[in-house]
């Protein structure tokens, strides 16, 4: 191969960052610059970059083109362009291989590989002495489209078989990719295989358990929450900042800090169902999957959270449906309005063995007379009058007492039990405080730059930094003082209690607050009563008040139903 002049360009390409860390592009250079030197070309200039050749236009290209086009006009024209191999210059296929051929051709560039598999072309009819454009072919044509064919074959079959696999997985119910932010992946392995699982990062996953239970609960804004949730220290996970380098290696050059919870990200974290332990995604076909670990809350709490606008609802096949804009599930029970004028609506049972809650209606007699009733007509008919069934419900409320043991006994197991409660309260309230402390530090530091500085630009931004800063310490000192529990809190609590259970008739039959009446109802009674049972004296009293019957050290029952033997023998 004999030119007059021996110029060449040299193109190295890998397709990701994860090619440049193992060296792809430092091998391609070796290799192609050896070939140019066994040839004696001079080596002008190396493109080295990271840039998929599946494309079917590399921007990378066109650039290497236009170095070209501005040499051609020089004393260093470019007469070779030198790759390691066809798979290198493209993988998108024989059409586009012969494409970027031609376009070299035309600016007098020949391609040539460090492998030999191009061939400069010949003319076929030299023995005659005649040259067309068409008798031009060079000897390996076809086995350069074979090979160009083959290099976008091979991309098919990898991607096939590492994307199938992943796949897979994700609708096996693992994980493949990075974590999302409150979880960190988990290598596990099944039947002797590698799969990959989330579990609860133990740095970050109570901020979104907090999130979540705290607009559940219905009793804060998001404006509230996202007040409380910063107070505890939350920060966005801070990114690296990258630039890419000519060579096409990728280098940090900072990292991006952490920000506070905003009302917007706040929402966007509600709607994500991963944290109820559900992904859906493309792979998924947009079908909920459940995944082969738990979330990091449960499914009833992202619903409420979620107060309708998603709502994940389990199938009795197992499976799981996304439904949207439903009505919020605290709401379900506003739709089966109470009647005022009935005093125990809805929380009785009907006793034909139907299990739903008694209907309350008014019938109008043919002189215009209103019949109040309590009934039900699903599949079956039961009425009883409205004052037959509340004076038997009112019978057996009032046969219900506590002893003073009791009452001595259910201070002690409350104020216990509070005292749980308060242990987590102040577990809050001391990583609030940790975050205080951290943010007085940042505050310190920055207060010693700014003195330390005469620059009016960085002290400028010092002090936005510093009120910030002053900003996030009052509003946890203020999260802070809401969460710490007073002697006084307990007390009051315990006080209330005491009133419910000195005076259980007077709570339970008080139907101003239908709301509170029914859980009332549902902290006397471990599972609603039918009518029947009322008039039996047989309803299964709940946990709280068959406690009673240990405080006394037999098996005597402290709660005890006036008129009816005991249910209990001593």
């Amino acid at each position: 191969m004999s030119v007059k002049f021996k110029n060449c360009v040299i193109d190295c390409r890998i397709s990701s960052t994860k090619q440049a860390s193992g060296g792809g592009l430092d091998d391609q250079q070796a290799v192609c610059t050896n070939h140019a030197r066994n040839y004696e070309w001079n080596v002008i200039k190396i493109f080295s970059k990271v840039y998929s050749g599946r494309s079917e236009e590399r921007a990378d290209f066109e650039e290497i083109l236009e170095f070209i086009k501005e040499k051609q006009g020089s004393d260093t024209p470019i007469h070779f362009y030198l790759v390691k191999s066809i798979d290198r210059i493209t993988r998108d296929g024989a059409v586009t291989f012969e494409e970027m051929k031609s376009r070299l051709e035309f600016l007098g560039v020949q391609l040539v590989d460090a492998y030999g598999m191009i061939q400069p072309a010949k003319n076929t009819l030299e023995h005659l002495g005649f040259e067309y454009k068409w008798s031009k072919k060079s000897p390996t044509a076809t086995a350069q489209l074979v090979e160009a064919q083959r290099a976008k074959d091979e991309v098919t079959d990898i991607l096939t078989r590492m994307v199938g696999a992943e796949i897979r997985l994700v609708q096996e119910g693992y994980k493949v990719r990075p974590p999302h932010d409150g979880f960190v992946n988990e290598v596990i392995y099944v039947n002797g295989q590698k799969k990959t699982i989330e579990s609860p990062d133990p740095k970050r996953a109570d901020f979104f358990r907090q999130m979540f239970e705290l607009r559940a609960s219905g009793s804060f804004s998001d404006a509230e929450v996202v007040e409380k949730i910063n107070a505890l220290g939350y920060l966005s996970k801070p990114r690296s900042r990258w630039v890419y380098s000519k060579d096409g290696k990728r280098r940090k050059i900072g990292e991006v800090a952490g920000k506070p919870l905003t009302v917007k990200q706040l929402q966007r974290f509600i709607c994500r169902t991963i944290y109820a332990g559900i992904n859906i995604e493309k792979w998924t076909h947009g079908k909920p999957i459940k995944q082969q670990y738990d979330g990091l809350v449960s499914i009833e709490t992202f619903n409420l959270a979620n107060k309708g606008k998603i709502y994940i609802q389990e199938n009795e096949d197992g499976s799981y449906q996304i439904l949207h804009n439903q009505k919020d599930p605290r709401a379900i029970m506003k739709r089966n309005k109470f009647n005022p004028l009935f005093q125990f609506d809805k929380l009785v049972l009907c006793p034909k063995g139907c299990c739903k809650p008694a209907l309350s209606s008014q019938s109008t007699g043919k002189l215009g007379n209103k019949y109040p009733a309590y009934h039900c007509n699903r599949n079956h008919y039961w009425r009883v009058s409205k004052s037959e069934f509340e004076k038997e419900v009112m019978k057996f409320l009032n046969s219900v007492h506590f002893d003073e043991e009791f009452l001595e006994g259910f201070e002690l197991i409350l104020l216990d039990k509070y005292r749980e409660r308060e242990a987590e309260v102040l577990k809050v309230s001391s990583k609030v405080s940790e975050n205080i402390a951290d943010l007085k530090a940042q505050q310190a530091k920055a207060i010693s730059d700014f003195r330390g500085t005469k620059s009016s630009i960085i002290r400028h931004k010092l002090e936005e930094e510093i009120e910030d800063l002053e900003k996030r310490i009052k509003s946890a000192r203020v999260e802070r003082q809401k969460v710490e529990l007073q002697e006084t809190d307990i007390k009051s609590f315990i006080n209330y209690v005491k009133f419910l259970m000195e005076h259980p008739v007077e709570m339970l039959a008080d139907n101003s607050n239908p709301y509170r009446q029914k859980a009332l109802w549902g902290l006397f009674f471990e599972e609603t009563p039918t009518y029947a049972e009322i008039v039996n004296g047989t309803p299964k009293l709940s946990p709280v008040v068959r406690l009673s019957s240990k405080l006394e050290g037999d098996k005597t029952q402290i709660v005890t139903l006036r008129g009816i033997e005991p249910r209990f023998k001593a």
